[in-house]
C-alpha cells in the first residue's frame, strides 16, 4: 500500500504539472491545436489507467484492468462529472435572493441574502460531494459506506480547502511563501489519502460483487 500511495503523490502531481503545461499551449496554428488536443487525450487516459487500475489492484492484486472494467470506471467517472456540471449551473446568487426575498415576506422577519447564501453553498456542497457519490456508487444502502465517505470528505475536501484558502498573516514574503507550499502539500497529502481510503474500503468491502464501486453496478446487465 505503501508503494501505491508514493506512486499517486508522484503520479498525480505530474499529471497536475502536465496540466499546466496543457493550459499554456497556444491555439494559434494547426500544430498548436493538434498537441492541444493529443496532450488532452494523453493526460485523460493516463488519470483513468492510473486511477481504475489502482481500484483493480486492491481488489486482485493485479494491475491488468479489462477494458470492460476500465470503461465501466470511466463511465462512472462522467456520469459524476455531469452531475458537477449540472449543480454549477445553479445560480445561487439569484436563488439568495429571491429566496431571502420569499422568506421575508412570509416570515415578517428579515433575511440577509449573503446568509441565503451562505446555507445554498452548503447544500450545494453537499449535493456534489455527498450525495452524488451515494447515488451513483452502488454501495448507497450501507450506512457504513456514508460514515466512510463522510470521513474522506472531512479528511480529502474539507480540510485541504480550509487549509488553501487560510492565509496566516506573515510579514516576511518568504514566510508567506514556506506557508503556502505546505499548506499545498498538507492539502494535497491529505486530498490523495482519503481518495486511496474510499477506493481501498469500495474495493476491499465484504458486500456482494455487484455492492461494489459503480463500474461492476449501474452499468451491469
Amino acid at each position: 500500500m505503501r508503494r501505491v500511495a508514493s506512486l499517486h503523490l508522484i503520479a498525480n502531481a505530474a499529471l497536475i504539472a502536465l496540466v499546466y503545461v496543457w493550459l499554456g499551449i497556444r491555439d494559434a496554428r494547426a500544430s498548436q491545436i493538434a498537441a492541444t488536443v493529443l496532450l488532452g487525450a494523453t493526460l485523460i487516459a493516463a488519470a483513468l489507467f492510473l486511477h481504475a487500475g489502482t481500484w483493480h489492484w486492491m481488489r486482485t492484486n493485479n494491475w491488468r484492468i479489462s477494458p470492460r472494467e476500465l470503461l465501466r470506471f470511466t463511465l462512472t467517472i462522467a456520469i459524476v462529472l455531469i452531475c458537477w456540471w449540472l449543480l454549477s449551473l445553479i445560480p445561487q446568487d439569484r436563488a439568495a435572493q429571491w429566496t431571502a426575498s420569499f422568506l421575508t415576506l412570509h416570515t415578517r422577519s428579515p433575511f440577509k441574502p449573503e446568509s441565503v447564501a451562505r446555507v445554498i453553498a452548503a447544500l450545494v456542497w453537499i449535493l456534489r460531494w455527498f450525495v452524488v457519490p451515494i447515488l451513483i456508487l452502488r454501495q448507497h444502502r450501507h450506512p457504513r459506506f456514508w460514515l466512510i465517505l463522510a470521513a474522506a470528505l472531512l479528511l480529502g475536501v474539507y480540510l485541504p480547502q480550509r487549509l488553501i484558502h487560510w492565509t496566516p498573516n506573515f510579514k516576511s514574503t518568504t514566510a508567506e511563501v514556506v506557508s503556502m507550499a505546505l499548506r499545498w502539500s498538507a492539502a494535497y497529502v491529505l486530498a490523495t489519502a482519503a481518495w486511496l481510503g474510499v477506493l481501498r474500503y469500495t474495493a476491499n468491502s465484504p458486500l456482494p460483487p455487484e455492492s461494489h464501486l459503480a463500474l461492476r453496478g449501474p452499468f451491469n446487465n
